[in-house]
């Protein structure tokens, strides 16, 4: 592990997005569930860093086949399974997890 950097977790805390503790700039991302694998990288902190010299790849985790980049390789299948479509009631069943997650935010903070 990386001890010039610190972590920051937003939203479900499933991922925590990696800075230096000199600078503040962010250098990687990682799944919480397994820190020790980068799933992202700050490639403006390379030093002499040519894009053109990577393959870049992604993985269609909505199963959309639709990207705003064009991808270099195959895109890859996500591993998520496939979700049926929203429904009109979903947002209700989103509000009340966010809601959960705020309420148990502000028990951790009062204990």
């Amino acid at each position: 592990m990386i001890r010039a950097a610190c972590h920051y977790i937003w939203g479900d805390r499933e991922l925590g997005f990696w800075r230096c503790k000199a600078c503040g700039c962010l250098t990687h991302g990682t799944a919480l569930s397994e820190p020790s694998k980068i799933r992202a990288v700050n490639a403006r902190m390379f030093v002499s860093f040519d894009p053109a010299s990577v393959t870049i790849h992604r993985s269609d985790n909505a199963h959309t086949d639709w990207f705003w980049t064009r991808p270099d390789a195959p895109i890859w299948t996500g591993a998520q399974p496939v979700e049926d479509p929203p429904g009109p009631d979903d947002w209700r069943q989103a509000a009340r997890r966010a809601l959960a997650l705020q309420v148990a935010r502000f028990q951790r903070l009062r204990s």
